[in-house]
Parts: structure tokens; C-alpha cells; sequence
């Protein structure tokens, strides 16, 4: 899928390295780690071509009531050339063109938010078996 992404933020980790967080649901729906998308600043054309960047993290809506809705993804990323250079100017609400997954699917590694919703549904599972038993 391609798409104009919103920067949510864009946020420095260290030296010339940032994370910026993009929203785009639809791909963040499809994304699993060891896959990448392409990006390319909205309204420029140098650099022409998109830049691989590897997914970082999913974002999830934290507000919905089950928290399982991805609405974006991070990517963190190395100042180093034109692109990323530009990038890591780019403030709240500016637009980046991405598209993506691309790459190998690692579908057997899960997210930290997904073991936590499973370490969760397991402790439900065990907190109703107890109280059947003590019935």
C-alpha cells in the first residue's frame, strides 16, 4: 500500500539519530517485524527516489478499549544523507509519502504489546479456572 503518512513526531534518541512516528493505520495493520516500507518526503523531489526504512515499532490507539488497534509505526533512522537530513526537520503534521511492508515477514517474532495481551489473556484464563474451582 502507498500513502501520504502525518508525522505524529519526530523526536532525536541520540546523535543524529531520530524516531519519527508516522500515521498509517493501513500499513501499520499489515507490518511485522523484519519487514521495512519505503519513504519519501511528500512534495520534494530531491532526493527522487524513497529510502528503505526498517519498522521499528507498531503503534497501537491506547485509547480504544481493547488497545489492539495499530494506527502507526516508528521508524528510527540515522542521519546520513539528503533524505534523513530533511527528515529530521520535519516536525508534527508534516506529510511523508510511504509505502510498504516490504521485505521478509517474520511472523513467529510478536510485538512486546502482543506477548503483554497474551500474558494478560492467560492470567484471565487461570484467575477463572481458580475461581471455578474454589465454587
Amino acid at each position: 500500500a502507498q500513502q501520504t503518512a502525518t508525522v505524529i513526531e519526530n523526536t532525536a534518541v541520540a546523535r543524529d539519530t531520530y524516531r519519527v512516528r508516522l500515521e498509517c493505520p493501513e500499513i501499520a495493520a499489515g507490518i511485522v517485524p523484519g519487514q521495512f516500507v519505503m519513504l519519501r518526503l511528500a512534495g520534494w523531489d530531491d532526493p527522487l527516489l524513497g529510502r528503505p526504512l526498517a519498522l521499528y515499532d507498531t503503534v497501537f490507539d491506547d485509547t480504544a478499549s481493547d488497545g489492539d488497534d495499530p494506527i502507526g509505526i516508528d521508524l528510527v533512522y540515522l542521519v546520513v544523507g539528503k533524505l534523513t537530513g530533511h527528515l529530521a526537520r520535519f516536525r508534527a503534521g508534516a506529510e511523508v509519502e510511504v509505502w510498504g511492508p516490504a521485505g521478509a515477514a517474520r511472523r513467529e517474532a510478536l510485538s512486546m504489546h502482543t506477548w503483554d495481551k497474551r500474558i494478560e489473556q492467560v492470567g484471565e484464563i487461570f484467575d477463572r479456572l481458580a475461581s471455578e474451582a474454589a465454587s
